[in-house]
């Protein structure tokens, strides 16, 4: 009797046409109760054959060399014991970016879209934000912003260096200079050398003591706990950002959260006990309380109907779910400085 995956894989042709390898990989995902298996199929080949998805039907009756399915079966093998696909492939896209993926850090949610959304379409009142992005983790939130906005200023910042040494590798695709540094975001800024920001975004890890429990396996056994238990009702780190990094805000900066589903209130709540106003929520794109913000000071532009109008409508434009291919002849920029 095989094994589980044993059981799931079929015997791979030694050279298969393009569209044989993925009916293979297909049935064997299928078989195993893997959801959007098609997608998924598609999505390994599109990694191992380096081709883009369109190139991927367009070749369908062409012959992949003898070295691609040994290399494919290696990847399907990975999925079957549940790993998320995301760390399968090793990359995941994000704003349309295509970002490195390890387990040392959370994979990028769509949902998360809606928070960097948020801050670009706050930030395009400057000539040249300066931005923290703290629990950086990918980077996906800062690397969006540096390279949609080129004359921006991007510090990220996330307590985990292993976290900090992928958001770095992220960093070689974008031109600006973008600083990574370690910061604990439960303890106030040990350096006064970080400067002022026009804006601070967090996503920090807000799961309750509960919900961390009830994970599901694919989740908890995989993606780390640093980058998702927020204590044991989700919100220490809402309250030390909000007392304790506000500090770093110019006088009309505005500080940026994403939060669970049922937080938004709370989250909003903690601001204004630590004065910040103009504190509004916005919702993610199934119409779920997503993302809180608040402002160092009164009477501060309020942003929520553009960002509903038009960097919403960016987010749906771009291929937010799905993996790709990452350049590895990028030279590395990187920088001891913030300025």
């Amino acid at each position: 009797m095989g094994s589980p995956i044993e059981n799931h894989i079929e015997v791979i042709a030694k050279a298969p046409t393009v569209s044989e390898l993925y009916l293979s990989v297909r049935r064997a995902f299928i078989k195993a109760g893997i959801d959007n298996a098609e997608f998924e199929a598609k999505e390994i080949l599109h990694v191992v054959l380096g081709k883009t998805r369109a190139d991927i039907v367009r070749d369908a009756y062409q012959y992949v060399s003898d070295a691609t399915p040994e290399k494919v079966q290696r990847l399907v093998e990975k999925r079957l014991t549940g790993m998320p696909l995301a760390y399968v492939l090793g990359q995941w896209d994000f704003f349309a970016n295509t970002l490195e993926i390890t387990p040392d850090v959370l994979i990028p949610r769509s949902d998360t879209e809606i928070l960097a959304a948020a801050v670009l379409t706050y930030v395009q009142g400057y000539s040249s934000p300066r931005v923290l992005d703290l629990c950086c983790g990918s980077g996906c939130i800062g690397l969006t912003i540096a390279m949609r906005m080129p004359e921006s200023h991007v510090v990220m910042g996330d307590i985990s260096l292993e976290a900090l040494k992928i958001a770095k590798i992220n960093a070689q695709n974008c031109k600006n200079t973008i600083v990574a540094v370690q910061m604990d975001a439960l303890n106030p800024p040990l350096s006064s050398q970080l400067g002022v920001f026009d804006a601070i975004v967090c996503n920090p890890p807000y799961l309750t003591h509960e919900e961390y429990e009830n994970l599901d396996r694919s989740v908890k056994d995989f993606e780390p706990k640093l980058a998702l238990y927020g204590g044991g009702d989700g919100l220490d780190f809402y309250r030390s950002v909000a007392r304790d990094w506000k500090c770093l805000l110019g006088k009309h900066g505005a500080l940026f959260f994403e939060v669970g589903y049922t937080q938004a209130e709370a989250v909003a709540d903690i601001l204004r006990m630590n004065e910040f106003k103009n504190v509004e929520i916005y919702k993610d794109l199934s119409g779920i309380d997503r993302v809180v913000t608040g402002h160092i000071i009164p009477d501060e532009p309020v942003v929520q109907a553009e960002i509903s109008d038009t960097a919403v409508e960016d987010v749906k434009s771009d291929d937010v779910t799905s993996g790709g291919v990452i350049s590895e002849d990028i030279a590395h920029k990187d920088s001891e400085n913030a300025e």
